[in-house]
């Protein structure tokens, strides 16, 4: 599980790095960043498959990630490459994926304590 946690931390980070200090229109203008993006967002949906398929508790659980609007996006992009809208991929890199890290991070979070409540010998709730 940790592996796929860690490929959709580095989509996070990947993406956040390729629109990291730009906006909207020097997006547009950009299309080596909007291929770096659009492939970022392509590598982060390719997880949540993975996910639902070896770890469906752990989906269920973890309802903060949209485990297949991540796969339904990677799919439309992957295979809708000819007709990519790139402010909707904008808005994807602005909103969606923060919200995934943030995501990420809350889990991390919780690993740490209920990794120290296993090791008291408690049992954390979520």
């Amino acid at each position: 599980m940790d592996d796929y946690l860690e490929l959709l931390r580095q989509g996070v980070q990947d993406v956040t790095t390729c629109t990291c200090g730009i906006d909207l229109e020097r997006f547009r203008a950009d299309r080596v960043r909007q291929l770096a993006v659009v492939k970022a967002i392509e590598n982060i949906g390719e997880t949540p498959g993975d996910v639902l398929a070896d770890y469906p508790v752990f989906a269920e659980r973890e309802k903060s990630i949209a485990w297949r609007a991540w796969k339904g996006a990677r799919n439309r992009l992957a295979h809708g490459y000819h007709s990519i809208d790139y402010d909707l991929v904008w808005g994807m890199a602005e909103r969606d994926v923060p919200k995934l890290g943030q995501a990420l991070q809350e889990i991390a979070d919780f690993e740490v304590v209920r990794l120290a409540f296993r090791q008291a010998g408690k049992t954390p709730s979520k």
